[in-house]
């Protein structure tokens, strides 16, 4: 999921989350509220401020909605119609557990892994994060705080509940096609029934197309050897579903060959599925003795 957020999501995270991330770390307070480890004349105004700090980060989550990346969104919805047709009442809170536990609180406890600030980050800062990814990762996940010193902040639970769950119900809809997506071709005499005859057909012809297929099919070819070469009966079985299979891929997507030796998909699941079949002859003759 990190690698998925960072190749989809960076400029996302880092616009929506930078500017009260920032805010965080150029504050000249603490965030700590826990008793055992700040004086206990400080937490009540380290409570005001991490207070302050969690509602600017929920303000920018909740309103980033129309601007959330597209493949985020897609997840959202897919999880959210998968929940709802086994257990309806959690579809929201499932989305909410998602996107907050395996997408924005992870950034805000290491902004500086996500790319959503350059800058060193001190343990106190840190620690006020941290703080503030627990607030509203309990938020999402619709539950309650348990620690005495988190009790002061069920106020804040109560008050973004029904903010979050539009934001959840928003990106979870799958976005409407880009304009123009959704025409149709109403007047038959816009449609070219001799696509050869048309001077802006951009088609390059059945080679360019086999050309392309090869390129596709040329970085998977050896797991779709060891694929056929496991479903293989027989190396000799040409005629059998995973020859024919083998031969005519090898016809799509030959010249140039896909192989050395007799360059064919075919004869390389031949050669495989002789030396699988050789090994296990050879294990069972071990095992024997």
């Amino acid at each position: 999921m990190t690698a998925f957020v960072k190749k989809t999501s960076t400029a996302f995270l880092a616009a929506v989350l930078g500017p009260p991330t920032v805010a965080a770390l150029e504050s000249e307070g603490s965030f700590e509220i826990d008793p055992t480890r700040a004086p206990a004349a400080d937490v009540t105004a380290n409570g005001t401020r991490l207070l302050a700090l969690a509602e600017s980060f929920l303000t920018a989550i909740l309103s980033s909605a129309e601007q959330t990346p597209l493949p985020l969104r897609s997840v959202a919805s897919l999880l959210s119609a998968a929940v709802a047709a086994q257990f309806p009442a959690a579809r929201v809170v499932s989305v909410g557990g998602f996107v907050f536990l395996r997408f924005f609180c992870p950034a805000i406890v290491a902004p500086d892994a996500f790319g959503v600030v350059n800058q060193p980050l001190t343990d106190a800062k840190r620690r006020g994060l941290t703080l503030t990814a627990k607030i509203i990762q309990t938020l999402a996940n619709g539950q309650t705080f348990r620690e005495p010193h988190m009790l002061p902040f069920a106020s804040l639970l109560t008050a973004w509940a029904e903010p979050l769950r539009r934001y959840l119900e928003a990106i979870s809809t799958p976005p409407p096609p880009p304009d123009g997506a959704d025409e149709t071709v109403d007047d038959a005499d816009d449609v070219d029934d001799n696509p050869d005859d048309n001077p802006d057909d951009n088609s390059d012809g059945p080679d360019a197309a086999l050309a392309r297929l090869h390129s596709i099919f040329i970085p998977i070819a050896p797991k779709v050897i060891l694929a056929l070469a496991r479903a293989a009966p027989s190396p000799h079985d040409a005629e059998g579903p995973v020859g024919r299979f083998a031969r005519a891929l090898d016809g799509a997507v030959a010249p140039p060959p896909l192989f050395v030796g007799d360059g064919r998909l075919w004869g390389g699941v031949r050669r495989l599925a002789r030396r699988r079949r050789w090994s296990r002859s050879c294990g069972a003759r071990r095992r024997r003795t």
